[in-house]
Formats: structure tokens, C-alpha cells, sequence
């Protein structure tokens, strides 16, 4: 059996969303012969409220190292260093080394964001002699938000991404994405990047995942009411069809198109940079049906949440290459799903595949009054939606057992290169 080093900085109980990809990608690998060995950041060092219990979502088999960071940098009161990636380099660089001299590794795999782990891949590579590929959730390079200025963090940050990008990319066997379009950048930015393969593979599920159940739990809306309920972020590029949903609830209220049990529920999306949603529930008058819970609740309480309500939302981004890979969680709880997603999405498609497409309101533009007419209809009919029966054998080609064998077999491939 060979042995694939994993080197990402979070792991359970971390609650971020990117946690699973990993998770459940190595928790296949053992039945396609090989052996995962995850390098990560100890939980104690984490910002982020934790996940108690993910834990048990680890295969037995999976070998797990663990390493101190360093805290969050202060700089005259403010947070100048949080990113795990960096506060964890040294210790995660000097445990990469080690593992490697001690190990016969066969191949490295890096996970991307945190995107500073993958620095020193190159080197691991100069001195081991063992090649690395580089994994993208979320693109690296991305076009800054329109309202940073010429001194915002975040657009300097785009610009050292730029910078250190070409740098990794250039010695990596190849590159994998959720997506198809999260590589075309990277190739086109790297001289000779083109010709060495790539892999699409979507975040991936396991039916297991939906198998816990939290009987304890209370859920987040009234009693009594039917909860239509969107859990996920809440981001720049995703802002203006949050807005498009908000303001189709308070059209689809005063239309008379909503029950009076509907309540509109909003789990984990809190975000400082950004108005707040409870702020646009108030200035929408709509505080009656919709409620905001904006911290990040356990993901096993959000898949116990899908089961117990009425419906669940799946929103976009105004990119089209956004992989809304949420909707496979959405699908297996087998609740109606209105999605409103750019209509080039490939998570449309996934819902056309599955007959799960009943509810998809296609954007075109921030603001369109068409985009939102459509979504309050479909607001007043998802309601009224009884049998929901989502074709699941459409999406077994995304399963994480399918997504490992493809990763897999790229490893194979980069080997005999």
C-alpha cells in the first residue's frame, strides 16, 4: 500500500467547510490502497468554534499528526496574523520534514485555503525527492471587492497571491479544484502548467454523515413553524442574492403568497465586513417570518437541522464558476431545494440531474426585478411542495468514494510520469 502525506492545517473538530472535503476524501483512500497520513494544526489553536463530536466522522484508519501554532499577532490592539496557515508554518514545515525522513511516503497532497502551507512544498520536493500536487477549494488569485482601497488588507493580499502562486505551482505533479473553472486560472498564470494534468472533483459526501442524529438539539425557528432554512456563509460575491431572497419574502408576504406558519431562517452567516442580515430583515419589516442566527452551529447539527425542516436554500455566487457544493448535503436530506445560482452553475445541473430542479431561480444580474418576481413565486410554491423525491444515483458519480478514486489515481499517474 503506498502512503500520501495530507498536509491541511484544520481537521475535526473544526467546523469549517473545507474540513469535509479533506475528511472525506482520505477517509476512502484506504480501500483504493493507500494510506493517509494528515499533517494538521492542533484543535487548541484554533479561532473558530469547534464541531464537538466530527471527530467520530474519521475512518479509524486514517493516521492523524498534530502541531502547535503560534497565537494570533497583535499589533497595537490589532489582529495582524490570525490565518492558521502561517501561525502554524514553522511547526507544520519542520513536522513535513520529519514524517518525510522517518516515512516512506510515496506522494504529498495539499489542500487549499489556508493557502501558506504550500510554500514550502517545494522544498519538501528539492530535499525528499517526493512530488506534491495542489488542491483549490477557492481560487488563490481572485479580482479584489470593488470597495478596497489602495491600502486594504485584502487587496494586498491578492497581490502577494500573484506573486507566490506561480511559485508552488511550477514543481507541482498536477493540480485539482472543486471545479473545472477554479484551474483554469492557475494554467493560465503558470508557464507549463498546461500540460500536466488536472482533476475536477467536487467536495464530495458521505450518505454515513446524515446517519447521526442529535436528539437534544433545539431547532433555531418558533415552534410551530415550517422552516425554509439556509446554513452556509455569507460572502462579497454571494451579497446581492442574499438580497434577492430577502426582498422576494417581503413580496412573497405582502402578496399573500407565503402560509402563515412559513419562517425564513438564516444559520452561520455572520460576516463584519458586510451588513448584517438581521439588519436587512429589520429595514425589509419582514422580523415576523425571518430570523438570523449568524454564528456557525456543529455540521452535524446543521445536517440534523436539514432533516427537521420544511425546505432548504441553496444560494450562488455572481461568478458563475462558484461550486455551490452544499447542494449534495441539501439533496440527501430530501427536502425541497429552492436554488438561486448564476445560470451557468454548475450546481444547476447537478439539481436538473437528480429531478431536484423544481425550485431554481436562475440569476442574471444584481437587481433584476425579473430574478426576484421568480424567486417569490417559487417562495409560495416550495411551500406547498408534498413528495420530494430527489434522484440520489444522479449524484453517486460526486460521492467521496468516486472523488478518492479520481485523486487517487492522479496520484498513480504523477508517479509513473
Amino acid at each position: 500500500m503506498k502512503t500520501v502525506l495530507v498536509i491541511y492545517p484544520h481537521w475535526p473538530p473544526s467546523n469549517l467547510v473545507g474540513v469535509h472535503r479533506v475528511r472525506l476524501l482520505v477517509n476512502e483512500m484506504p480501500a483504493l490502497g493507500w494510506n493517509p497520513i494528515v499533517l494538521t494544526v492542533d484543535e487548541r489553536d484554533y479561532e473558530n468554534e469547534g464541531a464537538p463530536g466530527s471527530e467520530s466522522l474519521v475512518d479509524p484508519q486514517v493516521t492523524v499528526i498534530k502541531v502547535r501554532a503560534r497565537a494570533p499577532l497583535h499589533i497595537f490592539g490589532r489582529r495582524t496574523i490570525g490565518d492558521i496557515g502561517l501561525r502554524g508554518w514553522h511547526a507544520m514545515r519542520h513536522a513535513a520534514h520529519r514524517i518525510l525522513e522517518e516515512h516512506p511516503i510515496d506522494f504529498i497532497w495539499f489542500s487549499l485555503p489556508s493557502w501558506y502551507p504550500c510554500l514550502f512544498a517545494p522544498s519538501l520536493k528539492r530535499r525528499h525527492g517526493v512530488r506534491y500536487a495542489i488542491d483549490y477549494q477557492d481560487p488563490w488569485v481572485h479580482l479584489p471587492s470593488a470597495h478596497f482601497g489602495p491600502f486594504h488588507r485584502g487587496l494586498w493580499t491578492v497581490r502577494l497571491a500573484r506573486m507566490l502562486e506561480p511559485r508552488v505551482l511550477r514543481s507541482a505533479a498536477f493540480v485539482s479544484a472543486i471545479n473545472q473553472a477554479y484551474m483554469e486560472g492557475p494554467i493560465h498564470r503558470t508557464q507549463g502548467l498546461s500540460a500536466k494534468p488536472n482533476v475536477a472533483i467536487q467536495l464530495g459526501f458521505s450518505a454515513r454523515d446524515h446517519e447521526h442524529r442529535i436528539p437534544e438539539i433545539s431547532t433555531p425557528w418558533p415552534e410551530g413553524k415550517r422552516a425554509l432554512i439556509y446554513a452556509g456563509a455569507y460572502w462579497d460575491q454571494g451579497a446581492p442574492l442574499f438580497d434577492h431572497l430577502l426582498e422576494a419574502w417581503r413580496i412573497a408576504q405582502l402578496s399573500g403568497l407565503l402560509p402563515p406558519d412559513a419562517h425564513l431562517v438564516f444559520i452561520g452567516t455572520g460576516n463584519p465586513s458586510l451588513s448584517s442580515i438581521h439588519s436587512k430583515i429589520q429595514a425589509l419589516g419582514i422580523e415576523n417570518s425571518a430570523i438570523e442566527h449568524p454564528n456557525r452551529i456543529p455540521y452535524l447539527n446543521v445536517l440534523d437541522l436539514l432533516h427537521r425542516a420544511h425546505a432548504s436554500i441553496v444560494l450562488g455566487s455572481t461568478a458563475k464558476h462558484y461550486s455551490a457544493s452544499k447542494v449534495f448535503q441539501l439533496l440527501i436530506a430530501k427536502k425541497p431545494i429552492l436554488a438561486h445560482l448564476h445560470a451557468e452553475s454548475e450546481a444547476r445541473d447537478i439539481l436538473r440531474a437528480s429531478d431536484a430542479d423544481a425550485f431554481f431561480c436562475p440569476f442574471h444580474a444584481e437587481g433584476n426585478p425579473a430574478d426576484i418576481k421568480q424567486l417569490s413565486e417559487c417562495l409560495g410554491q416550495i411551500f406547498q411542495a408534498s413528495d420530494w423525491r430527489p434522484n440520489l444515483t444522479a449524484i453517486e458519480q460526486h460521492s467521496a468514494l468516486n472523488a478518492a478514486r479520481k485523486l487517487t489515481v492522479a496520484f498513480e499517474t504523477a508517479l509513473t510520469r
